[in-house]
């Protein structure tokens, strides 16, 4: 039977059959391993008087799909106590002694290797409200001397220090430059003029509580950035590809979709396997990848499901060799009939391996080629699993061959372009 492998050029779908749990368990060192930079903390977090001697219950405000408490008698240090994990904005511990104080600690989980900021520690019958402002009025224009250097200010008051982040436009929370000011303006040195860049900066207001980041703010290059089609987009393009010699499904432009301002080209949906409505769009050298949820039939035993979708950055062709993005996000999965669902964090972070050189592919040879280096990391309950991929792209042409582990390599048959 034919299967789609579309999902094998935009996307590795990895799912894990283990159900979360809120057991209690030792914390593992690892979750001290902080990147507080890709979500916000949580803004209050309220422990409740003890409930029948034994339990408390916790509430939370803050936007997340996955938080991480931990609690132990009071003045415990941070990783030596026990952890939870919830996927909702409350959770009920028990197993508790009145006779004791209580520490507890929360955190929003963004990422496989990102965090927002610890909150607490709050006491039983306590709340904690995170009251740091973020600042307001950010403006980034390049120097009227010098191309390479950006002004950043901005406006906040009660605040003594500030750090600002900043990378290629488009760039993820956690993957970019990070600088500290202690007045409301500075000045970054050594960025490229022909490219763009997006800013945010935040409020320090202790070392322990920090405010959301204020952003992004968009910097333009002073000139169009001189970037090639790596990937055509026009409706009624298509590209056929095999597997161990076995032709598959074409992979067609239908339509354009404007979404949240920004345009879209639609793929044709697969028509037997795994579903989703894809579109790619392009900004300057950034080539975007935008997959809707994804429905998964009934197969193995498994019931169907439903994976939520992502958009990431797939292709950057105005860096050189050696550059790299990184993109991540959380992907949650639903089966039929099974009321708890599984999120797993991504880390994907993609590097420019050669450029400008041939490849025969097929009996073609193709020139001005990119190859694009990929390592995937996926994290479930802090089991972490990596796997990396390799694509090739041809100016004017498109994805021209695909290496993933566990797939046989899959290479362009034929194309048409409009």
């Amino acid at each position: 039977m034919k299967h789609s492998k579309f999902y094998i050029i935009l996307l590795m779908i990895a799912i894990s059959f283990n159900f979360l749990s809120c057991d209690n368990e030792p914390i593992d060192p690892a979750l001290l391993i902080e990147n507080p930079e890709a979500c916000d903390a949580v803004a209050s977090f309220s422990v409740s008087n003890f409930v029948d001697g034994t339990k408390v219950n916790l509430n939370w405000d803050a936007n997340g799909d996955t938080f991480q408490i931990q609690y132990e008698p009071k003045g415990f240090a941070l990783g030596s106590g026990t952890a939870l994990t919830s996927a909702d904005n409350h959770l009920t511990v028990s197993g508790l002694d009145n006779t004791k104080e209580y520490d507890f600690y929360i955190r929003n989980v963004c990422g496989a290797t990102s965090f927002s900021e610890w909150v607490g520690p709050v006491a039983v019958g306590s709340i904690s409200i995170n009251v740091c402002q973020a600042p307001s009025n950010v403006v980034v224009a390049r120097s009227a001397t010098l191309a390479t250097t950006a002004n950043v200010s901005w406006t906040a008051t009660g605040v003594a220090q500030w750090e600002i982040q900043y990378g290629p436009t488009g760039f993820s929370l956690g993957s970019g430059t990070v600088a500290t000011a202690t007045s409301s303006t500075h000045q970054v040195l050594g960025l490229s003029e022909l490219s763009g860049y997006d800013f945010y900066v935040r409020s320090v207001c202790s070392p322990t509580s920090k405010s959301t980041w204020a952003g992004p703010i968009q910097l333009a290059p002073t000139t169009a950035p001189v970037t090639s089609d790596y990937w055509p987009t026009a409706i009624n393009n298509q590209w056929v590809y095999s597997m161990d010699g076995t032709m598959q499904e074409p992979v067609k432009i239908v339509s354009t979709n404007v979404i949240e301002g920004k345009t879209y080209y639609t793929f044709a949906a697969p028509t037997s396997g795994a579903t989703a409505t894809q579109r790619i769009r392009k900004l300057n050298g950034d080539y975007f990848i935008k997959i809707e949820d994804i429905t998964i039939p009934a197969s193995g035993g498994l019931p169907s499901s439903t994976t939520t979708g992502n958009e990431t950055i797939y292709l950057k062709d105005n860096l050189p060799v050696g550059g790299t993005w990184t993109n991540s996000y959380n992907q949650t999965t639903t089966y039929t009939g099974i009321p708890t669902a599984i999120t797993m964090a991504f880390t994907i972070t993609s590097t420019i391996e050669e450029k400008n050189v041939s490849l025969t592919v097929n009996g073609e040879t193709y020139t001005d080629v990119i190859k694009v280096k990929r390592v995937t990391s996926s994290t479930l309950m802090g089991t972490i699993s990596n796997s990396t991929g390799y694509y090739w792209y041809a100016k004017d042409v498109g994805p021209i061959q695909i290496e993933n582990p566990g797939y046989p390599m899959q290479i362009l048959e034929s194309y048409i372009l409009n």
